[in-house]
């Protein structure tokens, strides 16, 4: 094991803009990422070029991150155990892919692996929050899931801009250990526990900014 690596494997369930910026801040802590996408082309670009070039076209991507498409695959690249898992999934895709993925997911969060949730919006059909969503399926695992939110462009997180953003969860223990995971020394999160202010705030930000000129 590389010993400037604190931990193993990180799984990021989505290889869109949010998805790829928060695996390139794992990539400093992990021994190695792997972003899963259902996106072929994706898939390809960081296979072949280590580069996702529908989102970031230019900039390559380090050396531990790596896709998968299947399970399976996840399987043949991870290095040592899962450690967190992250869901870079916009609210509407998140039910579907619980329901899809849904006893996968369960055996990592019966291993105790922290969720990350970077859902920004509400559901239009449900009109619920990331939170709401999340626990309709592990509401006996809720205290594994924080909420990220927060100032931020995905595009400033892969070029290492300074950034701060907030981690929203139920459990101290929870918050310290992913805020550990994510900390690099220009990505911060400030921990709290106001789960709907984090997530109500990511919601509402852009049409408030709309209204205010």
């Amino acid at each position: 094991m590389n010993l400037s690596k604190r931990y193993q494997t990180a799984l990021v369930f989505g290889a869109g803009a949010f998805g790829t910026a928060l695996g390139t801040v794992l990539a400093n802590n992990f021994e190695k990422v792997i972003l899963f996408t259902n996106e072929k082309e994706a898939w390809n670009n960081i296979k072949t070029k280590n580069e996702n070039t529908g989102y970031f076209p230019g900039k390559l991507l380090a050396s531990n991150i790596d896709v998968a498409l299947s399970w399976e695959e996840i399987e043949e690249n991870k290095v040592g155990n899962v450690e967190i898992m992250v869901f870079g999934l916009p609210s509407t895709a998140i039910l579907g892919f619980l329901h899809e993925h849904y006893e996968r997911i369960l055996s990592l969060l019966d291993k105790k692996v922290p969720a990350v949730s970077l859902a920004k919006g509400i559901d239009p059909i449900t009109l619920e929050l990331a939170d709401e969503l999340f626990f309709s399926y592990y509401h006996d695992y809720s205290e594994l899931f924080t909420f990220l939110s927060g100032p931020s462009f995905a595009s400033e997180i892969v070029d290492k801009h300074i950034t701060a953003v907030s981690l929203a969860g139920h459990s101290t223990h929870v918050l310290e250990k992913t805020a550990a995971m994510l900390d690099t020394p220009y990505f911060k999160t400030l921990a709290c526990y106001d789960i709907t202010g984090v997530l109500l705030g990511g919601a509402l930000k852009n049409v408030l900014a709309i209204g205010g000129g």
